[in-house]
């Protein structure tokens, strides 16, 4: 199922044909940008919700003196590795590769201020920003640099590019799990549109079933991501 079939299939089971009107009116009940966002929802919720293949990717920023990167990670899964990259003012040599620090409050757990007097990072931690798996989530290094931006690269396992973003309007869920993939939508649709509630329960029930058989079948598992 591509993304011209799955928007035809949402249209036929909501009955709603009209997708017009800038975002903000009520010309329709779902509009274009709308109905992007009720995809990418969808697709985000099953993400935390099945076991799916990762991508490895890289995404670089700055780290300034706030500790945290300059640019969110929008489709992260989990964290490979963490660089760090000192600039030319002799504060640092080359590069450094920094710990994950998996436990709660960053900085709270040095438990001192000393630790503000040091100027090169040693540990970093992920904030997510949801508790959907592939939400954006921001990244936290400590001890804060006290003076240098420092420059740091994060690798990464990310999820499988949205529907509505490949050129082509496929994806790895309209190709092997098309059933999750509509029936996530007419749920995400419905609620949206607050429409009918027995239909809303009926094709909550669908999803979850949908989850339940997938989980069952699926060959993937967190193991062989590493």
């Amino acid at each position: 199922m591509d993304l011209t079939a799955l928007k035809n299939a949402i249209e036929a089971y909501t009955q709603n044909n009209d997708w017009t009107g800038p975002v903000g009116t009520v010309s329709g009940d779902i509009i274009p940008s709308q109905l992007d966002v009720i995809i990418k929802q969808a697709e985000n919720k099953i993400y935390s919700l099945v076991k799916a293949p990762s991508a490895t990717k890289q995404v670089t920023g700055d780290i300034a003196v706030t500790g945290k990167l300059s640019v969110t990670i929008p489709d992260f899964q989990k964290p490979i590795s963490a660089v760090l990259t000192a600039p030319d003012d002799g504060a640092a040599d080359g590069w450094n590769r920094l710990l994950l620090y998996k436990g709660p409050g960053l900085a709270a757990s040095w438990g001192n201020t000393e630790v503000f007097t040091l100027s090169i990072p040693k540990y970093y931690s992920v904030l997510p920003s949801s508790g959907f798996s592939g939400e954006p989530v921001e990244l936290t290094v400590f001890p804060f640099p006290s003076i240098t931006t420092f420059d740091l690269t994060v690798n990464y396992y990310g999820l499988p590019t949205s529907i509505v973003d490949d050129v082509d309007g496929k994806s790895w869920l309209g190709e092997t799990a098309e059933n999750l993939l509509l029936y996530g939508c007419l749920v995400e649709s419905y609620t949206f549109m607050k429409g009918d509630m027995d239909l809303l329960q009926g094709y909550k029930q669908k999803f979850d079933e949908a989850v339940q058989a997938f989980n069952q079948t699926t060959l993937y598992s967190w193991d062989e991501k590493r």
